[in-house]
């Protein structure tokens, strides 16, 4: 799953409950094949977006945000 050329994937992590993002945050990382950028709010997720859109590969978020 990882690039052709070895750079880590760029997920996007959103979620307001603390330690379910840090949990899926390392659980991510643990794999090798990702950066992760954590968002707590769906605000922070598009200020993330904004300045880095085109790196982010995958976004993963809360259903009931």
């Amino acid at each position: 799953m990882s690039p052709k050329n070895g750079t880590p994937i760029l997920v996007l992590l959103v979620e307001d409950e603390a330690l379910l993002r840090m949990f899926a945050a390392d659980i991510l990382r643990e794999e090798g094949q990702f950066k992760v950028v954590e968002a707590a709010s769906a605000d922070e997720a598009l200020t993330v977006l904004e300045v880095m859109a085109e790196n982010v590969r995958a976004i993963i978020t809360d259903v009931d945000m």
